[in-house]
């Protein structure tokens, strides 16, 4: 892009505050015009419209691109009127501008192939809630363990990414993992059939106290990716599998940096076996309290639940008859 053709940022700023909009040429041929809309109303490439330029007409979300009448012509108009986007979509336009005028480009091929390089921002797909970035970051911690025990085989055991009915399902063991930066082990259950157990399986919810540390050898969301990648590295069709997995629960390498946050380990990981003893709401003892009439009016059930001082803690027998030992590359 050469930058002395164009609007700076600070100039699109100081035109866009005015009560007028603001019509200033681009070096080259053809002409091509950056109008910047008084008010903050708006800011947009002008171009010539040829025929090729009908297709993209309304063909994006969040650019602009409509067909108008200036200085007695049609003319191809390809921009934003939302102010918040200006310094993106001024980039954006002055690459329009350098494929049309510098490589002699059609205005419509310039538009298209500048958008498709923009793709992330003209349909941006959301990063990961904080709260879903740690519940991401304390299920990788169980099969990097899982993994670190069986090998990239393990990684069939992770079901959460497939919204199955609990996270991990192992034959007759089935786990469902909570993470909270609370001070003690308090979760937050969210649907009735989360702590029903399979049939025939045993459930244990794995609860993890996570704690906000800015050490380089604490635990963050793409290096417990990268560590996990690692481990599946000898199975290929399993790395891959990995991807698909972290996709269907939202996470996308392209947000790398938005997870900049890292933890360590408040406590130690706690296994608490779901039985009649357990604090759980299920839709079976609902309605033996309520009746079945009742129950099928409540539509949406969500609580939170206290685990302190229940269950075995990681490094007793009963945790390493279940999970034996293996160094976490997750939460070090």
């Amino acid at each position: 892009m050469s930058a002395n053709r164009f609007l700076n940022y600070k100039n699109v700023l100081a035109h866009a505050s005015s009560t007028t909009s603001v019509a200033v040429p681009v070096t080259g041929v053809p002409t091509l015009v950056m109008l910047v809309e008084g008010g903050f109303s708006g800011l947009y490439l002008l171009g010539p419209y040829e025929s090729d330029c009908d297709q993209l007409i309304g063909s994006f979300d969040n650019i602009h691109v409509t067909k108008v009448e200036h200085w007695g012509k049609p003319l191809l108009k390809v921009g934003t009127n939302n102010a918040e986007h200006f310094q993106q979509v001024l980039t954006l336009l002055c690459d329009i501008a350098d494929l049309t005028q510098l490589d002699s480009r059609s205005f419509a091929e310039s538009v298209e192939e500048a958008t498709s390089r923009w793709r992330s921002l003209l349909a941006p797909s959301a990063a990961l809630s904080g709260a879903a970035e740690r519940g991401l970051l304390g299920e990788l911690w169980l099969l990097d363990r899982i993994l670190g025990i069986h090998g990239p085989i393990g990684l069939d055991a992770w079901q959460g990414p497939k919204r199955e009915l609990h996270d991990f399902s192992m034959g007759s063991l089935s786990v469902e993992v909570k993470a909270t930066l609370a001070r003690e082990r308090i979760h937050v259950i969210s649907d009735l059939r989360q702590l029903e157990p399979s049939v025939g399986a045993s459930l244990y919810v794995l609860s993890l106290q996570l704690q906000p540390d800015g050490s380089p050898s604490s635990g963050g969301l793409p290096n417990a990716v990268d560590a996990i990648r690692e481990r599946l590295r000898p199975d290929a069709n399993r790395v891959a599998r990995f991807g698909d997995l972290l996709r269907q629960v939202g996470y996308d390498d392209q947000h790398r940096t938005r997870y900049s946050s890292r933890y360590k380990l408040r406590s130690k990981p706690s296994l608490v076996k779901v039985d009649h003893s357990f604090p759980a709401l299920t839709s079976a003892g609902l309605e033996r309290a309520l009746g079945m009439e009742a129950i099928q009016r409540i539509i949406e059930v969500q609580y939170s639940i206290s685990l302190e001082h229940l269950g075995v803690e990681d490094g007793s027998p009963m945790f390493l008859e279940l999970f034996p030992w293996s160094p976490s590359n997750v939460l070090p």
